[in-house]
Protein backbone atom coordinates (compact mmCIF):
# COMPACT_ATOMS: atom_id res chain seq x y z
CA UNK A 1 0.00 0.00 0.00
CA UNK A 2 0.90 3.62 -1.24
CA UNK A 3 0.58 7.09 0.10
CA UNK A 4 1.52 9.99 -1.86
CA UNK A 5 1.98 13.17 0.70
CA UNK A 6 1.39 16.63 -0.90
CA UNK A 7 3.06 18.67 1.97
CA UNK A 8 6.66 17.00 1.78
CA UNK A 9 6.64 16.01 -2.15
CA UNK A 10 7.91 12.87 -1.78
CA UNK A 11 6.37 9.29 -1.36
CA UNK A 12 6.82 6.36 1.39
CA UNK A 13 6.12 3.01 1.07
CA UNK A 14 5.11 1.08 3.87
CA UNK A 15 6.74 -2.23 2.33
CA UNK A 16 9.75 -1.33 1.07
CA UNK A 17 10.15 2.20 3.45
CA UNK A 18 11.75 4.26 0.89
CA UNK A 19 11.74 7.75 -0.03
CA UNK A 20 11.92 8.76 -3.45
CA UNK A 21 12.40 12.77 -3.32
CA UNK A 22 11.02 12.96 -7.08
CA UNK A 23 6.67 13.43 -7.71
CA UNK A 24 5.84 10.13 -9.22
CA UNK A 25 2.75 7.78 -10.26
CA UNK A 26 2.68 4.52 -8.96
CA UNK A 27 0.69 2.51 -11.67
CA UNK A 28 -1.98 0.30 -9.62
CA UNK A 29 -1.94 -3.35 -10.86
CA UNK A 30 -5.55 -3.31 -12.95
CA UNK A 31 -5.07 -0.29 -14.33
CA UNK A 32 -1.79 -0.39 -16.68
CA UNK A 33 -3.49 -1.07 -19.58
CA UNK A 34 -4.81 2.58 -18.85
CA UNK A 35 -2.03 4.81 -18.14
CA UNK A 36 -1.36 6.27 -21.74
CA UNK A 37 -5.12 7.60 -21.45
CA UNK A 38 -5.03 8.84 -17.87
CA UNK A 39 -1.44 10.18 -18.38
CA UNK A 40 -2.83 13.75 -18.99
CA UNK A 41 0.94 15.60 -18.49
CA UNK A 42 3.40 13.72 -19.99
CA UNK A 43 6.40 15.37 -18.45
CA UNK A 44 5.09 14.11 -15.22
CA UNK A 45 7.31 10.81 -14.19
CA UNK A 46 6.08 7.50 -13.43
CA UNK A 47 7.12 4.07 -12.29
CA UNK A 48 5.61 0.85 -13.43
CA UNK A 49 5.50 -1.26 -10.60
CA UNK A 50 4.89 -4.09 -12.29
CA UNK A 51 7.90 -4.89 -14.23
CA UNK A 52 10.40 -6.95 -12.89
CA UNK A 53 13.33 -5.94 -11.06
CA UNK A 54 15.66 -9.11 -12.08
CA UNK A 55 18.05 -7.91 -14.96
CA UNK A 56 17.92 -11.80 -15.94
CA UNK A 57 14.04 -12.77 -15.87
CA UNK A 58 12.50 -15.87 -16.91
CA UNK A 59 9.78 -15.17 -19.67
CA UNK A 60 7.00 -15.98 -16.79
CA UNK A 61 8.59 -13.32 -14.47
CA UNK A 62 8.97 -10.55 -17.06
CA UNK A 63 4.90 -10.55 -17.08
CA UNK A 64 4.57 -11.52 -13.57
CA UNK A 65 2.87 -14.73 -14.10
CA UNK A 66 3.02 -18.15 -12.10
CA UNK A 67 3.95 -21.07 -14.34
CA UNK A 68 1.87 -23.62 -12.38
CA UNK A 69 -1.01 -20.94 -12.96
CA UNK A 70 -0.40 -20.29 -16.43
CA UNK A 71 -3.71 -18.80 -18.81
CA UNK A 72 -3.36 -17.68 -22.11
CA UNK A 73 -6.06 -15.02 -21.58
CA UNK A 74 -4.01 -13.32 -18.74
CA UNK A 75 -0.51 -13.57 -20.96
CA UNK A 76 -2.65 -11.97 -23.84
CA UNK A 77 -4.16 -8.90 -21.81
CA UNK A 78 -0.70 -8.29 -19.83
CA UNK A 79 0.81 -8.14 -22.59
CA UNK A 80 -1.05 -5.53 -24.30
CA UNK A 81 -1.26 -3.90 -21.57
CA UNK A 82 2.69 -3.30 -20.89
CA UNK A 83 3.04 -2.92 -25.25
CA UNK A 84 0.93 0.13 -24.22
CA UNK A 85 3.66 1.66 -21.66
CA UNK A 86 7.20 0.26 -23.79
CA UNK A 87 5.82 0.73 -27.55
CA UNK A 88 8.70 2.88 -29.34
CA UNK A 89 6.06 5.18 -30.88
CA UNK A 90 4.31 5.59 -27.72
CA UNK A 91 7.05 5.55 -24.81
CA UNK A 92 9.08 8.14 -26.62
CA UNK A 93 6.31 10.58 -25.35
CA UNK A 94 6.45 9.67 -21.64
CA UNK A 95 8.68 9.82 -19.06
CA UNK A 96 9.40 6.56 -17.24
CA UNK A 97 11.25 5.63 -14.12
CA UNK A 98 12.72 2.36 -12.51
CA UNK A 99 12.09 1.67 -8.88
CA UNK A 100 15.35 3.68 -8.23
CA UNK A 101 13.74 6.70 -9.77
CA UNK A 102 15.89 6.64 -12.76
CA UNK A 103 14.86 7.81 -15.67
CA UNK A 104 14.60 5.17 -18.64
CA UNK A 105 15.94 6.48 -21.67
CA UNK A 106 14.50 5.03 -25.16
CA UNK A 107 17.06 2.47 -25.60
CA UNK A 108 15.59 1.25 -22.23
CA UNK A 109 12.34 1.16 -23.13
CA UNK A 110 13.08 -0.46 -26.24
CA UNK A 111 15.32 -3.21 -24.60
CA UNK A 112 11.79 -4.07 -22.29
CA UNK A 113 9.24 -3.76 -25.35
CA UNK A 114 12.06 -6.64 -27.08
CA UNK A 115 12.03 -8.78 -24.38
CA UNK A 116 8.15 -8.97 -23.72
CA UNK A 117 7.78 -9.77 -27.14
CA UNK A 118 10.23 -12.40 -27.15
CA UNK A 119 8.97 -13.74 -23.72
CA UNK A 120 4.99 -13.26 -25.23
CA UNK A 121 6.01 -15.18 -28.48
CA UNK A 122 7.76 -18.24 -26.14
CA UNK A 123 4.97 -18.55 -23.40
CA UNK A 124 1.82 -17.89 -26.35
CA UNK A 125 3.31 -21.32 -29.12
CA UNK A 126 2.90 -24.61 -26.59
CA UNK A 127 5.40 -26.25 -28.24
CA UNK A 128 7.99 -23.32 -27.28
CA UNK A 129 6.75 -23.27 -23.86
CA UNK A 130 7.08 -26.76 -23.34
CA UNK A 131 10.42 -26.95 -24.64
CA UNK A 132 11.71 -23.91 -22.03
CA UNK A 133 9.73 -25.43 -19.53
CA UNK A 134 11.72 -28.74 -19.96
CA UNK A 135 14.80 -27.50 -21.43
CA UNK A 136 15.36 -23.97 -20.76
CA UNK A 137 15.72 -23.51 -24.48
CA UNK A 138 14.41 -20.51 -26.88
CA UNK A 139 14.59 -17.64 -24.15
CA UNK A 140 18.14 -15.22 -25.01
CA UNK A 141 17.73 -13.69 -21.57
CA UNK A 142 18.46 -17.12 -19.73
CA UNK A 143 20.70 -16.27 -16.51
CA UNK A 144 23.65 -18.85 -16.42
CA UNK A 145 21.86 -19.53 -12.56
CA UNK A 146 20.01 -22.12 -14.18
CA UNK A 147 20.75 -25.87 -13.33
CA UNK A 148 20.50 -26.23 -17.41
CA UNK A 149 20.88 -23.43 -19.66
CA UNK A 150 20.00 -25.78 -22.79
CA UNK A 151 21.75 -25.44 -26.19
CA UNK A 152 21.35 -21.56 -26.45
CA UNK A 153 24.09 -21.29 -23.87
CA UNK A 154 26.13 -24.04 -25.29
CA UNK A 155 30.03 -23.05 -24.50
CA UNK A 156 32.75 -24.83 -27.36
CA UNK A 157 35.24 -23.37 -25.86
CA UNK A 158 34.55 -24.77 -22.49
CA UNK A 159 33.57 -28.05 -24.43
CA UNK A 160 36.74 -28.52 -25.85
CA UNK A 161 38.46 -28.32 -22.45
CA UNK A 162 37.18 -31.87 -21.94
CA UNK A 163 39.66 -34.51 -20.80
CA UNK A 164 40.11 -36.36 -23.45
CA UNK A 165 39.36 -40.30 -22.91
CA UNK A 166 40.97 -43.63 -25.17
CA UNK A 167 38.62 -43.69 -28.07
CA UNK A 168 39.04 -46.48 -31.59
CA UNK A 169 40.34 -43.48 -32.99
CA UNK A 170 43.19 -42.58 -30.80
CA UNK A 171 43.69 -46.62 -29.35
CA UNK A 172 47.10 -47.16 -31.57
CA UNK A 173 48.23 -43.47 -31.28
CA UNK A 174 51.05 -44.12 -29.55
CA UNK A 175 51.22 -40.07 -28.39
CA UNK A 176 47.97 -40.53 -27.01
CA UNK A 177 49.41 -43.24 -24.59
CA UNK A 178 53.00 -41.23 -24.07
CA UNK A 179 50.96 -38.42 -22.82
CA UNK A 180 51.85 -37.96 -19.09
CA UNK A 181 50.65 -34.66 -18.61
CA UNK A 182 47.20 -32.55 -19.09
CA UNK A 183 49.58 -30.17 -21.33
CA UNK A 184 50.11 -33.02 -23.29
CA UNK A 185 47.01 -34.01 -23.85
CA UNK A 186 46.19 -30.07 -24.90
CA UNK A 187 49.44 -30.33 -27.10
CA UNK A 188 47.91 -33.89 -28.53
CA UNK A 189 44.57 -32.19 -28.62
CA UNK A 190 45.61 -29.12 -30.57
CA UNK A 191 47.90 -31.48 -33.48
CA UNK A 192 44.71 -33.22 -33.98
CA UNK A 193 42.84 -30.20 -34.39
CA UNK A 194 45.42 -28.73 -36.83
CA UNK A 195 45.62 -31.87 -39.11
CA UNK A 196 41.58 -32.26 -38.97
CA UNK A 197 41.58 -28.56 -40.19
CA UNK A 198 44.77 -28.81 -42.76
CA UNK A 199 43.21 -32.23 -43.87
CA UNK A 200 39.79 -30.34 -44.34
CA UNK A 201 41.39 -27.16 -46.25
CA UNK A 202 43.06 -30.27 -48.66
CA UNK A 203 39.79 -31.73 -49.19
CA UNK A 204 38.24 -28.81 -50.37
CA UNK A 205 40.87 -27.62 -52.48
CA UNK A 206 40.43 -30.58 -54.24
CA UNK A 207 37.09 -30.29 -54.50
CA UNK A 208 37.29 -26.79 -55.80
CA UNK A 209 40.07 -28.31 -58.61
CA UNK A 210 38.10 -30.92 -59.14
CA UNK A 211 34.82 -28.72 -59.85
CA UNK A 212 37.08 -25.85 -62.07
CA UNK A 213 38.91 -28.70 -63.87
CA UNK A 214 34.88 -29.72 -64.74
CA UNK A 215 34.28 -26.09 -65.39
CA UNK A 216 37.55 -25.61 -68.02
CA UNK A 217 36.74 -29.21 -69.78
CA UNK A 218 32.73 -27.66 -69.72
CA UNK A 219 33.96 -24.68 -71.12
CA UNK A 220 36.94 -26.34 -73.83
CA UNK A 221 34.13 -28.26 -75.34
CA UNK A 222 31.64 -25.35 -76.17
CA UNK A 223 34.28 -23.37 -76.99
CA UNK A 224 35.71 -26.09 -79.87
CA UNK A 225 31.27 -26.41 -80.40
CA UNK A 226 31.05 -23.47 -81.50
CA UNK A 227 33.96 -22.52 -83.48
CA UNK A 228 33.68 -25.48 -85.70
CA UNK A 229 30.12 -24.54 -86.28
CA UNK A 230 31.48 -21.36 -86.92
CA UNK A 231 34.13 -22.95 -89.16
CA UNK A 232 31.13 -25.45 -91.14
CA UNK A 233 29.16 -21.81 -91.64
CA UNK A 234 32.13 -20.49 -93.53
CA UNK A 235 33.34 -23.04 -95.29
CA UNK A 236 29.60 -23.71 -96.61
CA UNK A 237 29.00 -19.91 -97.80
CA UNK A 238 32.90 -20.41 -99.82
CA UNK A 239 31.81 -23.55 -101.36
CA UNK A 240 28.48 -22.14 -102.84
CA UNK A 241 30.86 -18.96 -103.97
CA UNK A 242 33.25 -21.65 -105.74
CA UNK A 243 30.74 -23.59 -107.34
CA UNK A 244 29.06 -20.77 -108.76
CA UNK A 245 32.28 -19.20 -110.06
CA UNK A 246 33.34 -22.61 -111.43
CA UNK A 247 29.54 -22.89 -113.37
CA UNK A 248 30.20 -18.97 -114.54
CA UNK A 249 33.94 -20.32 -115.74
CA UNK A 250 32.47 -22.95 -117.73
CA UNK A 251 29.32 -20.39 -119.32
CA UNK A 252 32.26 -17.94 -120.44
CA UNK A 253 33.78 -21.09 -122.04
CA UNK A 254 31.09 -22.36 -123.69
CA UNK A 255 31.55 -26.02 -121.65
CA UNK A 256 34.59 -26.59 -124.05
CA UNK A 257 32.74 -26.30 -127.20
CA UNK A 258 33.15 -23.53 -130.16
CA UNK A 259 32.73 -20.18 -128.78
CA UNK A 260 31.06 -18.65 -131.57
CA UNK A 261 27.46 -17.22 -131.93
CA UNK A 262 26.03 -19.98 -133.75
CA UNK A 263 27.72 -22.56 -131.22
CA UNK A 264 26.47 -21.13 -128.16
CA UNK A 265 22.58 -20.92 -129.89
CA UNK A 266 23.26 -25.28 -130.76
CA UNK A 267 24.36 -25.59 -127.33
CA UNK A 268 21.68 -24.04 -125.52
CA UNK A 269 19.03 -25.78 -128.00
CA UNK A 270 21.05 -29.15 -127.70
CA UNK A 271 20.53 -29.17 -124.41
CA UNK A 272 17.08 -27.97 -123.67
CA UNK A 273 16.51 -30.87 -126.09
CA UNK A 274 18.50 -33.53 -123.35
CA UNK A 275 16.74 -32.20 -120.42
CA UNK A 276 12.82 -32.16 -121.93
CA UNK A 277 13.76 -35.74 -123.96
CA UNK A 278 16.39 -37.82 -122.10
CA UNK A 279 14.11 -40.58 -121.96
CA UNK A 280 12.91 -40.62 -125.27
CA UNK A 281 15.69 -41.02 -127.94
CA UNK A 282 12.97 -40.77 -130.77
CA UNK A 283 11.57 -37.74 -129.65
CA UNK A 284 15.01 -36.10 -128.77
CA UNK A 285 16.13 -36.94 -132.73
CA UNK A 286 12.97 -35.58 -133.89
CA UNK A 287 13.77 -32.63 -131.80
CA UNK A 288 17.42 -32.19 -133.15
CA UNK A 289 15.92 -32.28 -136.72
CA UNK A 290 13.59 -29.70 -135.75
CA UNK A 291 16.51 -27.92 -133.90
CA UNK A 292 18.47 -27.96 -137.21
CA UNK A 293 15.31 -26.42 -139.35
CA UNK A 294 14.93 -23.65 -136.89
CA UNK A 295 18.94 -22.59 -137.20
CA UNK A 296 19.17 -22.44 -140.94
CA UNK A 297 15.98 -20.43 -140.85
CA UNK A 298 17.04 -18.17 -138.41
CA UNK A 299 20.77 -17.61 -139.58
CA UNK A 300 20.33 -18.68 -143.18
CA UNK A 301 23.39 -18.35 -145.65
CA UNK A 302 25.43 -18.27 -142.39
CA UNK A 303 24.50 -21.63 -140.87
CA UNK A 304 26.18 -24.60 -142.28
Amino acid sequence: MFKYSTNFNYLISYTQFKIIRTPIRIIPRNFASTIIDNNSNNDEPFHHSEWTLKSKPTPYEVFGIDPKEFDSKKLRERYFAFAKLYHPDISKNLNHIDHKGHSLTDINKSERFKMLSEAYTLLKTPRKRALYDKFQTGWSYQGHGSTFSGMNNYDPERYATRPVYATAENFNNQAYWNASSWEDYQNLRNSSTKKSEEELKQEKFKVLSAIFLVMCISASIQGWYILDSVEQNLLAKQRIHDDCEYELDLAYLNYGLDTSRISRIKRFLWFRTFGMFNSERSKMDQSAKENDALLKEILGEDYD
